[in-house]
């Protein structure tokens, strides 16, 4: 569960991106408190796919800095419930897209280490400032 401070710093962070999508520094914010919540979306609908997973998570925060609304949406948890969602549908877009591939590996519960997708940062504090330019 997170702490007050890191709600109370995310709420703020939804604040300023109402007013300014383009600041930097605050994308931050709402990329590391929320990447584990939504790698953990991403995972389970993808059924233990890390790799996959990880591109999934990034492939959802691209589209949170496109499309997200943050002036409708400044409540932090129900920020994090609207992440999960975008998360768990970006996973089944790649389902879609690699349900021949994954077939053909197996089954998705398996691991996919023979033909496992590169993943070059696996830590957010890296991945943040390649999503944000």
């Amino acid at each position: 569960m997170r702490t007050r401070y890191e709600k109370t710093k995310l709420a703020q962070a939804l604040r300023r991106l109402a007013t300014d999508r383009g600041d930097q520094d605050c994308w931050q914010v709402p990329f590391l408190g929320a990447w584990g919540t939504g790698l953990s979306a991403a995972n389970r609908t993808l059924r233990g796919q890390v790799d996959v997973a990880k591109d999934v998570t990034q492939e959802a925060f691209q589209r949170l800095i496109k499309y997200c609304d943050f002036q409708k949406l400044q409540d932090p948890e129900a920020f994090l419930s609207y992440f999960r969602a975008v998360c768990r549908n970006v996973a089944r877009d790649a389902l879609t897209s690699l349900a021949p591939e994954l077939a053909r590996a197996g089954s998705l519960s398996k691991s996919s280490s023979h033909r496992r997708r590169e993943w070059r940062n696996p830590q957010p504090q890296r991945n943040w400032r390649v999503l944000s330019s």
